[in-house]
């Protein structure tokens, strides 16, 4: 979310392919696989909308990628002061003494 999130106007408004956020993801955590991401943004549509069908804001087309339906959230990004929780939720599943970083790959 951190690579979509600030991601150009122009890259959200045409598509932002999975190839450019798994480049820029994996650079912020070596952990994400490109299995595991294509996976998760497969189901990016599903976790945002309510059961009316509501709330659709970023869509996920594999041939285009990630792209913004909802354009508030290209003016949201401008003016909002809410701190991603990304950085704490990392640092909070960092691998144990029993379960190494390089057991993951």
């Amino acid at each position: 979310m951190a690579v979509i999130m600030t991601a150009s106007d122009s890259d959200l408004m045409n598509g932002l392919s999975v190839d450019r956020i798994f480049a820029a993801a994996s650079r912020r955590e070596r952990r994400i696989l490109l299995g595991n991401l294509k996976s998760i943004l497969g189901k990016i549509e599903l976790l945002q909308i309510d059961e009316d069908g509501r709330g659709l804001v970023l869509s996920y087309n594999p041939d285009k990628g990630i792209s913004v339906v909802d354009r508030q959230l290209l003016l949201y990004r401008k003016f909002a002061t809410v701190n991603w929780p990304w950085k704490s939720i990392i640092t909070q599943v960092e691998p144990t003494d029993a379960y190494q970083a390089d057991e993951l790959f």
